[in-house]
Formats: structure tokens, C-alpha cells, sequence
């Protein structure tokens, strides 16, 4: 893939560093005038340079600056080797969604509680390296905590806009750069398969967010690159995808029986459950 850096370019300014873990996560490399940002941290493959040393050697080869470190969501495929990452680029910049250090915590309970069965050796290891630095370690890997579901970054002479949309997980966070969307493990068009996904009204939410802000902003998006790599999307009709995609989940909301289900709530809402309802 790509050069002797295994470097593949995907679109102006956006490079695939490679694929890595038994769970087939990309590490992608978005730049602009020498200034860099990461996106994605997940575990090594067999018998390879770990995604962070790599990234560290292109960055050097390359004369990069890595500014920032982005996590589109921490289930532990896409944040296995965030410790790592942390320790290898200690001057980047790592901000997030509040929804995500939330999210480790309420992930930590129920792990906890079910002491890590019908879990992949690989999630377990990763999950106890992840948790090494002390007894706050769900905030202490991040530099900024935003409460806002729109932000912007510069990187050089661009802007990577940083959008709190979840739909996969209740942490899901999308990022537009260069009329590139980031889709993390979302599921577009009919159907979704994921066993993790969220109610189809909090889903519409989401898709309504991403559309109004492509509308408002007058921003055009033409390629979806989903975390895994897979499904890669080009010149696409962005309005299509949200509409068709909306669709589904409008007419799944309607068959909502009313009843309670954790994933209904908003990340408020869960948070409060698993430590003021669930611990009790």
C-alpha cells in the first residue's frame, strides 16, 4: 500500500497510514502546510511496527508536525493504543466530545460487572493497558472536553470540523475536512446492522445535525471514508445519502414501542443510570 512508508494517498491532504488489528482499523493522516492530524488508535497487527511508531516515522520522513490526535469513538478496536499514542506524541493535541471519556466510564462499569466475558482476548489486553495511568484515566488521555456539538480546528492553511453525531455509538464524532467526511462506523443508507446502534429517533438527530451544518456552512462534501477503510465512497451526492438514510430511521422510529431501553437516552441520561439507578 502506498510507498516504502506504507503511505497511501486517498484524497488531497488525506492518507492512509494503514490498517491495522484483527478488526481492520485505518490510521488515517490528514495535513496541510506541514502541520498533521491522526485519526484513529488502534491495536498492532502481528509482526508490524505499532500504528503509533509508524505514524511517527512518516511524520519524520515526511517533515510533519503532528498537531492533533482525533478518536471518532472509544470502542476499543478504534482506541486500543491511545495510551501509546499519547506517550509518542506528547505535544499533540487531543480534544473530544465530553460524551467520549463519559463513555469509557460507563464502559468500564459494565466490563467491570461482567468481568470482560464473551470479549476477544485482544479487546481484554488492550482494555487493562488502556486503564495503567491511574484512577482517572477516562479524562486524563485528552486535552480539551467540548461540549459543543460543532467545532472547528485549523490545521495550516484548512479547517477540520469536529461534529458530536452519534448513531454507531452514543460517543460518535464526525470529522469534515476538504470536502472529506469522516463517517467513523456509521451504517449509510437502509438498514444497520450493528448490534450497538442507537435509537432510530437519536440516529434522525444526527442525520438532521450533519445536513444542516453541510447546508449553513455551504460546505461540499463529495467523499465518505469510513474508519474501517471499507465501503469507500466518491463523488458522492452528500444530500442523497442523509436523505435515504433518514428515511430508514424516520420510518424505524415510528415502530417504537415506548418502552425503556438504555439506548434511548442521551449520554446524560445513561450516566446517571449506570451510577445513581444501576449501582444502588
Amino acid at each position: 500500500m502506498g510507498d516504502r512508508l506504507n503511505l497511501s494517498e486517498m484524497a488531497d491532504g488525506v492518507y492512509l497510514a494503514g490498517i491495522y488489528s484483527s478488526f481492520n482499523v485505518g490510521v488515517w493522516i490528514l495535513e496541510s502546510e506541514g502541520e498533521c492530524a491522526i485519526f484513529e488508535m488502534p491495536a498492532s497487527s502481528n509482526n508490524s511496527i505499532s500504528p503509533a511508531l509508524h505514524v511517527k516515522q512518516v511524520a519524520a520522513e515526511k517533515g510533519w508536525k503532528v498537531k492533533y490526535l482525533f478518536l471518532s469513538h472509544p470502542h476499543i478496536d478504534h482506541d486500543a493504543s491511545i495510551r501509546e499514542f499519547r506517550a509518542v506524541f506528547p505535544d499533540a493535541v487531543f480534544p473530544v466530545h465530553y460524551s467520549c471519556p463519559m463513555f469509557l466510564r460507563i464502559t468500564d462499569v459494565f466490563w467491570r460487572e461482567n468481568d470482560g466475558k464473551n470479549k476477544p482476548e485482544e479487546f481484554i489486553r488492550a482494555w487493562k493497558d488502556i486503564k495503567k495511568i491511574g484512577q482517572d484515566w477516562f479524562v486524563k488521555y485528552f486535552d480539551i472536553i467540548l461540549t459543543e456539538n460543532v467545532n472547528a480546528f485549523k490545521l495550516g492553511s484548512e479547517t477540520i470540523y469536529m461534529i458530536y453525531a452519534p448513531k454507531h455509538s452514543m460517543a460518535d464524532t464526525h470529522f469534515i475536512y476538504r470536502g472529506c467526511w469522516f463517517s467513523g462506523d456509521w451504517w449509510l443508507y437502509e438498514g444497520d446492522p450493528c448490534e450497538d446502534k442507537l435509537s432510530a429517533g437519536k440516529a434522525a438527530d444526527s442525520l438532521c445535525l450533519l445536513r444542516d451544518f453541510a447546508v449553513l456552512k455551504n460546505y461540499n462534501i463529495h467523499t465518505v471514508f469510513p474508519s474501517h477503510a471499507n465501503n469507500i465512497l466518491r463523488n458522492v451526492d452528500f444530500f442523497e445519502i442523509i436523505s435515504r438514510t433518514l428515511k430508514y430511521h424516520e420510518e424505524e422510529d415510528k415502530k417504537k414501542d415506548g418502552g425503556e431501553d438504555w439506548k434511548k437516552f442521551d449520554i446524560q441520561s445513561l450516566y446517571y443510570y449506570v451510577f445513581n439507578i444501576l449501582k444502588k
